[in-house]
């Protein structure tokens, strides 16, 4: 196994994935909620990520009480909490409660009429492990079905990447 540093290991990353919203609901006195997957397991994000199933679950606890719903990860504008959050085999599967503030209206609207298409989510990194094409082929055959490890490896080489961060575990601040 090969070490090298993850850039920015200590800076909160961003990491945005089609948003695929699974239900909304009117909420007495909130803007409503909505729930879908603010992150998913085993994708290659744009700057040589992935996650790896298992890098939530430590910290999600600390994040269901802490955390929150920022629009486009501005701490200066929150507009909900999540309600709930737990890993599967597709990734992050969240719940989250909008206020009802101008803002919270407002995203709650465009979450609604389909217009909000993606999400992501706020983190830094606590565990990761550098491989390059050789060593993410190897990681692929041990832990991933032959189908999805074909497709992994082809959009690698499609990104022309040389090198990968799996990411073992992760802290979330807000999605």
């Amino acid at each position: 196994m090969a070490t090298k540093f993850r850039p920015n290991n200590d800076e909160m990353t961003r990491r945005v994935v089609p948003f695929e919203l699974k239900a909304t609901a009117a909420v007495e006195g909130m803007a409503g909620s909505f729930s879908g997957y603010a992150a998913g397991i085993h994708n290659i994000d744009s700057v040589g990520d992935m996650i790896l199933p298992g890098a939530f679950s430590a910290d999600m606890p600390r994040f269901l009480a802490e955390g929150a719903v920022c629009w486009n990860h501005d701490w200066m504008t929150p507009i909900g909490k999540p309600i709930s959050a737990k890993e599967d085999s597709y990734g992050l599967l969240v719940e989250a409660q909008i206020s009802k503030t101008a803002a919270g209206n407002d995203i709650m609207t465009l979450i609604r009429d389909g217009v909000i298409k993606k999400m992501s989510i706020g983190y830094t990194v606590r565990d990761y492990e550098w491989v390059d094409r050789m060593g993410l082929a190897n990681y692929l055959a041990a832990n991933v079905e032959p189908n999805k490890a074909a497709d992994i490896m082809r959009q690698y080489d499609e990104m022309e990447l040389t090198e990968l961060f799996l990411l073992r575990q992760i802290k979330l601040y807000e999605f």
